[in-house]
């Protein structure tokens, strides 16, 4: 017979069904990855590290080199398509360098896992070949290339860096809301004030390349984003029709002169008096006398004189246009040969035609502006465009809504003194786990108070800046990027929708390697 009360035990029973819709709320509805509409077709289990690295040039080794340094048990991962150094390291390796030897034996000795590959490699190897040169002294990049290739092959082997060959072509942020109840600074049995803290979580897509094309689409995820994507020449549309020759082509002695040919007439254009500009002059005045007898030049800068660096007379120490000026071999040819009343008096002027042109190049110009460029632009054979550098277009981004419920702007914000990228709703002082450096997002330097600020782009100015930045970087993204009082109409209940984002571009020039 059975009792008429029920017996109890810890048990349940086969039948015994947990009704509760708070695991319902944290997976199925579309912000999350497992709603089918996102999944990707064919993709790996999701992968997570402690950082995310995009891009494998200079300051991409560097950015891996720091961040290892300031997670001691964290794994890296990096991707790149090549891991071959960058621009320096592929395609530069002729030109003379911006910066000294003794710059680049710093940088590759900065860190205690750089000096570690140098110190257990076999001699001879790339740093020991800079060691064999004047510390004061520059030199061709190949030399600071081959060093790069060579603290990147290191880097490849180490047990905590995951390197991936691919491109990103998603970035994507999710956060964690974390709720803190703490007493009223007033009113002691009171205590509702809360605290919420964004706990930072970025997946990206990546398109994995094997033998010269996509193979596979995985996604991996980490808490730390860092693109060091780089720049890449501007090249401006012009309102009729030109052959435009890439810097890569005139920077390079044994390429020009392939591209060139030596029995036929032929006119260059080159527009711009930046570093590029004076290489590409000197390269075609040394083909105009060896084996190019019918060259001509038309060489528009945006003024007579040239921008030199030099001793800065109101700091002691300091140099003056040290980001932006020539320097070295460069800067003596320049002053040879092509600066103010030089040309007049050089040999180069058998071969140049200089004709000052302040002007910007593109689609919508003045009517005299045209005029020049159609006079002088409108007969050339071939065109350089020596007018600075851009940087490269950054993956979809796409971010969660409660970063911009304030105004709803689709808009980056990238704060060059922290490295650090924000919406306008986060004010430049948040830190939401995404961070940028290299030629693509360099580091501001404000030399004069009211001056806009300059850019610090060469090999060692990107090391020192992620040496003091990574630290920063790490804890704000270990403790939760943004701390927000929670305020009526300020945020909403959670949500994983996500927005496209648009990255907002200084208008400024890059100075060039």
């Amino acid at each position: 017979m059975r009792p008429l009360t029920p017996r109890w035990c810890s048990h349940p029973g086969p039948g015994f069904r947990i009704i509760s819709r708070k695991p319902i709320r944290q997976w199925a509805h579309p912000g999350r990855a497992l709603w089918p509409a996102r999944r990707i077709h064919h993709q790996k289990p999701v992968g997570s590290a402690a950082a995310i690295v995009v891009g494998a040039g200079p300051a991409g080794i560097a950015a891996v080199g720091n961040l290892l340094e300031a997670m001691p048990d964290g794994k890296i991962i990096w991707v790149d398509k090549l891991f071959e150094g960058g621009r320096i390291g592929r395609l530069l390796g002729e030109v003379p360098s911006y910066t000294t030897v003794g710059d680049f034996l710093e940088y590759a000795r900065a860190l205690p896992t750089f000096r570690k590959i140098c110190d257990e490699a076999p001699a001879p190897n790339a740093v020991t070949a800079l060691e064999a040169l004047r510390p004061g002294m520059t030199c061709l990049l190949r030399y600071a290339g081959d060093m790069l290739k060579f603290i990147t092959n290191g880097l490849l082997t180490h047990e905590r860096v995951i390197p991936i060959a691919g491109n990103v072509t998603e970035s994507r942020f999710t956060s964690e809301q974390r709720k803190v109840v703490v007493p009223h600074p007033h009113f002691r049995r009171v205590k509702h004030l809360r605290k919420v803290y964004l706990k930072p979580h970025w997946s990206v897509t990546i398109d994995l390349i094997g033998a010269g094309r996509q193979v596979e689409t995985i996604r991996r995820a980490a808490p730390m984003l860092v693109y060091c994507i780089g720049a890449r020449p501007r090249q401006e549309r012009l309102p009729f029709e030109t052959s435009n020759l890439t810097l890569e082509v005139g920077l390079t002695p044994s390429r020009l002169g392939l591209v060139l040919r030596s029995d036929e007439p032929r006119k260059i254009a080159v527009v711009g008096d930046s570093l590029s500009a004076v290489l590409i002059l000197r390269n075609l005045y040394n083909l105009y006398t060896t084996t190019h007898p019918l060259l001509k030049v038309c060489w528009l800068p945006r003024s007579r004189y040239l921008k030199f660096a030099k001793p800065d007379e109101s700091a002691p120490g300091g140099v003056a246009n040290d980001l932006t000026g020539l320097k070295g071999e460069v800067a003596a040819f320049a002053r040879t040969h092509l600066d103010g009343d030089a040309l007049d008096r050089s040999p180069v002027s058998e071969l140049v035609e200089r004709v000052v042109y302040p002007g910007q190049l593109g689609l919508f110009l003045e009517r005299t502006e045209l005029d020049t460029l159609l006079i002088n632009l409108g007969d050339a054979d071939h065109v350089f465009q020596c007018i600075g550098y851009k940087r490269r277009t950054p993956p979809d981004t796409l971010l969660g809504p409660m970063l911009t419920r304030a105004d709803g702007s689709k808009r980056f914000d990238f704060n060059g003194v922290t490295g650090a990228f924000y919406t306008p709703s986060m004010g430049p002082k948040g830190m939401m786990g995404l961070f940028g450096a290299g030629a693509g997002f360099p580091e501001w330097v404000f030399r004069h108070d009211g001056d806009p600020p300059e850019h610090a782009v060469g090999v060692l100015k990107f090391m020192r800046f992620l040496q003091n930045a990574v630290p920063k970087w790490v804890e704000e993204s270990q403790r939760g990027v943004s701390e927000l009082r929670s305020a009526p109409g300020r945020l909403g209940p959670r949500s994983n929708n996500t927005q496209d984002y648009t990255w907002k571009s200084d208008g400024n020039e890059n100075p060039e390697h």
